[in-house]
């Protein structure tokens, strides 16, 4: 009841945020920002090839309202609601426990309509007071505190780690946190944040420019280990070059996943003058599973749903990626996308490979309409052949305001 009340009250914020910002927007003074989309995703599981497929519908709303009194606050409320229904709601009986979970200090989410085959749940997912000056930034609630640096895996994104098959979130998870940034320079900064969830992540970040590189170097506490990372980004001749690495080292024997890990994610990407994009980059995860597929995640969708952390970025021991995008038109582009991973141990493959594509079409319809249109396909080899392990294909409709 009194997540209901919470949400309810966050709605009626909103509308008084949208009647406000009309007003001031007459008055040439804006202090209050709303903005968001609404997006209807159309997702078809194609389970084997003989036909067989499974349904999923999805109208997704989001709503960010900022509140700003003067030029050093600003308190921003934001929040997701989303409407399932289709034939996977119906067979999967996890799905709704899935999708409602918050690991925060607290559950600002609310399970609106629960029944076998139509599921409503809204979750607030960003909530913080910021204060900043020339010098210095305190941020303190329910924020996103990104320290990643490549596109497809982030060793150092330690806070929250984000699953790069989970394109329909493009605001990423986020913490119930602090975050303290220091500017001691134009190029240098000191980053402090900590988190709060079922337990605790703790860490500095120092960012520095040298030589034409970013470096960053942070360490800190990690759900039970000492972790430690570096990371980079800069150009090597005329592309660029980046990387992040993580070491941790359990403590405390919090999980089953109390083990020392390392994760090493090296990109390099490069723009020709037509619009053609290339970029490719490699995963080393030291805990990568090889020996049980169950536990290793790759059987069916659970991967593309899964949950992830940095000390377990993928499955598999050694992933290679590579993607290519062109823009077709002024308003489409068409890309294509690549994953690599050798010898593991993939759902009940033997000894196989998996690889994963995922094409991607996006037009702009106008300003603020835009379609896309998605795949996922996994293969995975066994006995020297490839065999299709599971493939999704969406369409996603989304609008602007």
């Amino acid at each position: 009841m009194i997540r209901k009340i919470l949400i309810i009250l966050f709605g009626l914020f909103l509308c008084l945020g949208n009647t406000h910002l009309q007003a001031q927007e007459e008055e040439k003074e804006p202090k209050w920002e709303f903005n968001g989309y609404t997006k209807y995703l159309q997702n078809t599981n194609f389970i084997n090839l003989d036909g067989a497929t499974l349904g999923l519908n999805l109208f997704h709303n989001r709503s960010n309202l900022n509140f700003v009194p003067n030029s050093k606050f600003n308190i921003a409320v934001e929040a997701r609601t989303r409407l399932f229904y289709g034939e996977q709601l119906k067979l999967d009986t996890t799905f709704a426990n899935q999708i409602d979970q918050y690991n925060g200090l607290l559950d600002l989410s609310v399970r609106w309509l629960d029944r076998r085959s139509l599921f409503i749940h809204t979750i607030v997912d960003r909530a913080y007071l910021d204060y900043h000056t020339e010098k210095w930034e305190l941020r303190v609630g329910r924020q996103r505190i990104n320290w990643g640096i490549n596109t497809f895996w982030n060793p150092n994104d330690w806070f929250n780690t984000l699953n790069f098959l989970d394109f329909d979130y493009e605001e990423r998870p986020g913490s119930d946190g602090i975050r303290f940034q220091y500017f001691t320079g134009t190029l240098s900064s000191v980053d402090v944040a900590v988190s709060f969830d079922t337990t605790i992540v703790g860490a500095v970040k120092y960012v520095f420019n040298t030589k034409g590189y970013d470096i960053q170097l942070q360490g800190g506490y990690y759900r039970g280990d000492i972790a430690t990372g570096l990371g980079w980004a800069g150009n090597l001749w005329n592309a660029g070059f980046k990387g992040e690495a993580s070491y941790f080292v359990p403590i405390e024997d919090l999980s089953p996943d109390s083990v020392n890990a390392f994760q090493l994610s090296l990109a390099g990407d490069y723009s020709f003058g037509s619009g053609l994009y290339l970029n490719g980059g490699v995963l080393y995860n030291s805990n990568g599973d090889t020996q049980n597929p169950a536990d290793g995640g790759l059987g069916g969708n659970s991967l593309a749903s899964s949950a992830l952390s940095p000390k377990n970025l993928f499955p598999a021991p050694w992933t290679y990626s590579a993607s290519v995008s062109y823009p077709t038109s002024a308003l489409s582009n068409l890309s294509f996308a690549f994953t690599y991973s050798p010898k593991g141990q993939i759902a009940g493959f033997s000894s196989g490979d998996l690889t994963l594509v995922i094409p991607t079409f996006t037009y702009s319809i106008r300003d603020n309409w835009d379609l896309d249109v998605v795949g996922q396909v996994f293969l995975a080899s066994a006995n020297e052949k490839y065999s299709h392990l599971f493939s999704s294909a969406f369409l996603r409709l989304k609008w602007s305001y």
